[in-house]
Order: structure tokens, then C-alpha cells, then sequence
């Protein structure tokens, strides 16, 4: 291994492994939150107080279902990520799918 090629390496793993712990944080709150909001749910649809009304929970809904198609797009990644490392995507799939520039990315690595 050369220098350019020892330099790349050891830069792609710091970048690796900084990106594996920001997701390993964000799915923590990701779940975190998701238990929030499927409680919210609960007591709206349960109305346990007669608090929430036929209109509030259009307006809920609403949001819910935008969030819900943000956590698809998340969802089709892992899946994604699962196809790759399973084998039934192609690397050149996933490159192609997600219009990736690995030549940009390895120019970052140094």
C-alpha cells in the first residue's frame, strides 16, 4: 500500500466509524421519539380526558402521515443497506440508485 493509498484508508475509517456513531445516535432518539409519538397516539385515539376531538385528529393525522413518509425514505435505505451486504443489490445498483460519485468521495479522503 502506498502513502496516498495509507492516507485514504486511514481517513475513510475515521469517517466510517464518525458515521456509524451519529446513526447508532440518531436511531437512539429515533426510537426514543417514536415511543413518544405512538403514546401520543394512544391517549388521542383512547381520549381518555375527552380532550381531543373528530378535528384535531384530521390535523394529527396529517402530520402523522408526513412523518410517516419521512420514515419510509429511512426504512428504504436500511432495506437498501440490508440488499447490498446480503448480496441481492448490487453495489452498482446502490451507486446508480443513489447517484453516488465515488471518485468525488475518494478525492474527500485526502
Amino acid at each position: 500500500m502506498n502513502s496516498l493509498q495509507q492516507i485514504k484508508l486511514t481517513q475513510y475509517m475515521a469517517n466510517q466509524k464518525s458515521t456509524s456513531a451519529s446513526v447508532a445516535r440518531s436511531i437512539a432518539s429515533l426510537n426514543n421519539d417514536l415511543a413518544a409519538a405512538i403514546q401520543h397516539q394512544a391517549y388521542a385515539r383512547k381520549n381518555p380526558d375527552l380532550v381531543v376531538d373528530e378535528g384535531l385528529l384530521t390535523v394529527m393525522g396529517l402530520g402523522v402521515d408526513a412523518l410517516l413518509a419521512q420514515f419510509a425514505e429511512v426504512a428504504e435505505k436500511q432495506n437498501d443497506l440490508l440488499a447490498v451486504k446480503d448480496g441481492s443489490m448490487t453495489v452498482d445498483e446502490l451507486i446508480v440508485k443513489y447517484n453516488m460519485d465515488l471518485a468525488a468521495y475518494s478525492n474527500r479522503l485526502i
